[in-house]
């Protein structure tokens, strides 16, 4: 038994050896192994671009990119990641490229269209904390499809109509926990309504999320050519109405979840309750009516009051609760009082007969029975 614990001790050390001995990685970058897929952490301010695929072993199936503060480049970035092969990423893990940008950068982060060339084995981006200079048309065309997009944190500048043009988010297969998400949060946007057809090449996407991006408004043709989608959040933002038609071509949403939202409460605008209501539509969220500020209401159900008279119906009901106990209360008070009546009448009753008992055994049987008024009043009792 002592040689087999030696044995499996020197072959568990030695396969430690050669993991350490094979993992390589470029200057400036760091392999954190404790997951069977490690993780790649690059200091941007240390690395020198681009970045070559085969300074990697083992394979870059995660990659962060951390500390960024300047440009990313066009076709400078990576190099040689063509090589990564789909059929080797371990399907237990997402493969996945993290842009996370310098807290006090001073300068803004520039992307452009190739700046992702070779990355197409991606099936993950998020670039968090950026200010992003500008997301030109076709910036995201070299991953081809991706299950997941966030940009979250930071700024953008500007953002062309086309800059989610060709490419395809949605779903993938065989991936843990495919979400199909774009997600565009806590960020400062260029304007307070989206880029007209910002969205419109996205038919695939399960799952739009617009959280504390600062939109005052939405029109109907925002997410019209999404007819993948099935949750749609705009949350955190100013928009207090949505117009008439903003779900055409919706025919597969489930979930819309307007947390944060405080509407304007002219029951006319609350139409999509009831849309939503005879649609099978989830509303998350509620609808907390914010305007006008004077006279604030709270939407119910697929109705709308104000909350005085919410306030009102309230205490009606209250003092209807309190009616209903009160007479239930003199309903027993009353049937206990009787019912003491009737056992103090019967038992008075009681008392007389046995009196004429005794009376009767004493010889009193010849006596003339008392007069009226010494007989108990059956109809009037003692009391």
């Amino acid at each position: 038994m002592r040689i087999l614990r030696n044995i499996r001790f020197y072959v568990v050390a030695l396969a430690i050896v050669i993991q350490y001995v094979q993992c390589t990685a470029p200057t400036g970058c760091t392999y954190d192994s404790s997951d069977s897929v490690g993780i790649y952490t690059c200091d941007f301010t240390a690395i020198t671009l681009p970045l070559t695929y085969s300074g990697f072993s083992p394979a870059p199936q995660r990659l962060v990119i951390n500390k960024i503060d300047g440009s990313l480049g066009s076709g400078s970035t990576f190099s040689g990641f063509s090589s990564f092969s789909s059929a080797s990423l371990d399907k237990n893990y997402i493969a996945s490229l993290d842009l996370q940008c310098s807290t006090s950068a001073t300068v803004s982060l520039t992307i452009a269209a190739g700046t992702f060339t070779d990355m197409s084995y991606v099936q993950k981006l998020t670039i968090t904390n950026c200010r992003i200079s500008n997301l030109p048309a076709d910036v995201f065309l070299d991953f081809g499809q991706l299950d997941t997009l966030i940009i979250t944190g930071g700024q953008i500048d500007a953002m062309d109509a086309g800059a989610f043009n060709n490419i395809d988010i949605g779903k993938l297969d065989l991936i843990p926990q495919a979400a199909g998400l774009l997600e565009l949060s806590n960020l400062v946007m260029p304007s307070t309504t989206l880029t007209t057809g910002i969205f419109t090449s996205l038919v695939n996407v399960s799952h739009i999320k617009l959280d504390n991006i600062g939109l005052t408004a939405v029109v109907a043709a925002d997410f019209s050519s999404n007819t993948g989608l099935h949750t749609l959040t705009v949350s955190n933002n100013a928009i207090t109405t949505i117009p008439t038609g903003f779900f055409t071509g919706l025919d597969g949403i489930a979930i819309v979840d307007f947390s944060g939202t405080s509407w304007d409460c002219s029951c006319t605008n609350l139409w999509f309750l009831t849309f939503a209501d005879t649609n099978g539509i989830e509303i998350q969220g509620g609808a907390n009516c914010g305007s006008p500020s004077s006279h604030a209401r709270i939407a119910l159900g697929t109705s709308c009051m104000p909350i005085w008279d919410l306030i009102g119906y309230i205490i009606l009901v209250i003092a209807l609760v309190i009616s209903c106990v009160a007479l239930g209360l003199i309903c027993h008070t009353r049937r206990q009082l009787l019912t003491a009546k009737n056992k103090l009448a019967t038992k008075k009753n009681t008392s007389w007969n046995k009196v004429q008992e005794a009376m009767k055994r004493r010889g009193g049987a010849g006596q003339k029975p008392p007069a009226a008024s010494t007989q108990p009043n059956k109809g009037k009792g003692w009391v």
